[in-house]
């Protein structure tokens, strides 16, 4: 993971820093919307990570202000909230959020036993996801429609490798799902429970009992896998020497296809819309670039069904602004 992080950190950088403000006028439709700011939260840092696909949003506010902790703000419709962190947490990661609202939350700075706990957050408030037994401290990862929540376990006292754990809507006992590659790490979960891994012996997709492994596309050393959607892939391809990376989909697991014009693929939705970098494809075929109304960075993390993109702006390297982008054309 920590290779996967820097190559990816560094590609998006290179990628996004160099977007400017005449980004716009080759959008080929897609416009920028500021997000609303809560009272209080002026200079702060955001980012929108998450959205049902329906109009309402998940994120981050960090505000430097002695406390220095990270908190969940949920939009709703015309309302912006900043949710209280559950227990003694001090900071809340928004992972994932499925149709119904329901978001996929990881916390950490709980307690000294453990500091990391998934948590689902709806209109009830937090409710947290049991460990495994024997496992002690927890992590979400994504969220399907179905309410079905995947994750991480681990215990950080005895030392025990990380494990995926599957918690099922509606059931209480989670379901650990045993290794069978090399530092093999949950990346998404497809709307029909097939879990998308990422190893070091490639990427590789869990339906049922059969494990599908994913062909690496051919003149790059390495594939890392970022989403998945009705079965299909996006990722990103590596050559580490000299270091360079592509957007890639896979539209079934053994055809590999490039896409133009960015270094990686985060997000695709259930119409086949991708996003990576500040960039955009349906089917494989560009749908145009993501203005960055700023000289600053931008990022866009997450595409919902609605078609909407969410991410955050920064005009001034001083501070993160919540965005979404959307397309006016309707493509």
């Amino acid at each position: 993971m920590p290779l996967r992080a820097t190559i990816l950190v560094a590609a998006a950088v290179t990628a996004v820093g160099l977007a400017g403000p005449g980004t716009a006028s080759a959008a080929a439709g897609w416009q920028v919307e500021y997000m609303p700011i809560p009272g209080g939260y002026d200079g702060g840092y955001f980012s929108v990570l998450t959205t049902d696909g329906k109009g309402d949003y998940a994120g981050t506010a960090f505000l430097i202000n002695g406390t220095s902790e990270t908190d969940l703000v949920v939009w709703e419709g015309a309302r912006t909230t900043v949710v209280r962190n559950p227990g003694f947490c001090t900071d809340v990661y928004p992972k994932d959020q499925n149709p119904s609202g329901l978001i996929a939350v990881t916390a950490n700075g709980c307690s000294d036993v453990d500091s990391y706990r998934a948590y689902t957050y709806d209109g009830g408030g937090f409710h947290r996801l049991p460990a495994p037994d024997g496992y002690r401290q927890t992590s979400a990862i994504a969220v399907n429609p179905a309410g079905d929540v995947l994750g991480r376990a681990w215990d950080s006292v005895s030392g025990d490798p990380d494990t995926t754990v599957l918690w099922r809507h509606g059931v209480t006992t989670p379901v650990v799902i045993a290794d069978t590659m090399a530092s093999q790490t949950p990346v998404d979960l497809d709307d029909d429970g097939s879990v998308l891994f990422d190893s070091e012996e490639g990427a590789a997709i869990l339906r049922g009992t059969t494990l599908v492994r994913l062909t690496n596309p051919a003149g790059f050393d390495r594939s890392y896998p970022s989403a998945i959607r009705n079965g299909v892939v996006v990722g990103t391809a590596v050559v580490a020497e000299p270091q360079r990376s592509a957007a890639y989909w896979w539209p079934t697991p053994t055809t590999p296809k490039a896409l133009t014009g960015a270094t990686t693929a985060t997000d695709i939705n259930a119409s086949g819309l991708v996003v990576g970098d500040l960039m955009t494809w349906r089917n494989g075929v560009s749908t145009g670039a993501l203005p960055n109304p700023n000289e600053g960075l931008a990022s866009a993390s997450f595409v919902g069904d609605d078609g909407t993109v969410v991410g955050s702006v920064d005009p001034d390297y001083r501070t993160t602004i919540p965005v979404k982008w959307v397309n006016a054309s309707g493509r």
